[in-house]
């Protein structure tokens, strides 16, 4: 799952990694936490951006994040199966 993170950051157009919203401030915060205890350390603009592109996978402007759910991991796999890496 880090390497999917780390590509798909690292892919994605500047234009794409932007500030969090101050309503999603919790939500990234939550995020970074279960990253945090995998070892892997992304910004919070970046777990933004991962995260809406998991959402979007959910048709949803933002899910809520769950424990356990390390979703920005399915966001950058998301990006790596379909090679999309815009919003």
């Amino acid at each position: 799952m880090q390497k999917n993170i780390e590509k798909a950051v690292q892919q994605s157009p500047l234009a794409n990694i932007k500030p969090a919203p101050p309503d999603r401030l919790m939500d990234c915060a939550k995020n970074l936490g279960e990253l945090a205890t995998l070892d892997m350390v992304i910004n919070v603009c970046e777990m933004q951006m991962l995260w809406e592109m998991y959402s979007q996978r959910h048709a949803s402007d933002g899910l809520k994040p769950v424990n356990g759910n390390a979703g920005a991991g399915s966001g950058a796999e998301d990006c790596q199966a379909t090679g999309n890496t815009t919003n």
